[in-house]
């Protein structure tokens, strides 16, 4: 009986050590190279645009610059598992919510600035929102409004939602599991 627990935990711990080596930090440049390596976030607590350092094996660490890697993928760091994209060849956005409405968050600084949200429907180009600003609430769910117009059910159901953060996160989700 102890050799069958030791083979399945043995078996489980395997799965799970090959499941987490399949998923990898990476960069993809505008030249559409993908470069494996690690992915760290730059501590500055001044204004920065370039948050992120990338390290290759065998090479030094480097800093991502938006100008240069059109997105990447972080596993296990500051942000935790993230997607990140270069906005304008300026600076990255996280997304948050993937799907055919997409919903990202600036990546700013750490001096607690307040996040900037943006949007992007059917891979069209991303667009700011005044998702989070004060006294925004009717702009942002006029922004919202008009990207789930294609399904009135929820296009009722978030006409009775305020237009706050955590309305539009729910309706966007609820939009993009949707069928049709």
């Amino acid at each position: 009986m102890k050799k069958i627990i030791i083979l399945v935990i043995g078996i489980l711990i395997s799965c799970h050590t090959v499941s987490n080596a399949q998923e990898k930090e990476y960069i993809v440049t505008f030249e559409n190279d993908t470069i494996y390596g690690n992915v760290k976030r730059k501590m500055d607590y001044g204004y920065a645009r370039y948050n992120f350092k990338f390290k290759e094996k065998k090479q030094k660490k480097r800093i991502i610059k938006p100008s240069e890697v059109k997105f990447f993928q972080t596993i296990d760091g500051f942000d935790g598992k993230g997607f990140f994209e270069s906005i304008n060849k300026t600076y990255f956005l996280q997304r948050i919510i993937t799907g055919k409405i997409n919903l990202y968050i600036s990546v700013g600084n750490l001096q607690g600035q307040a996040p900037s949200y943006y949007f992007s429907k059917d891979g069209s180009e991303i667009n700011s929102s005044s998702i989070g600003y004060t006294f925004s609430r009717g702009k942002s769910h006029t922004q919202i409004r008009k990207l789930i117009e294609d399904k009135p059910e929820i296009l009722k159901e978030f006409d009775s939602l305020k237009g706050n953060k955590k309305n539009i996160e729910y309706i966007i989700k609820k939009y993009n599991e949707s069928k049709n």
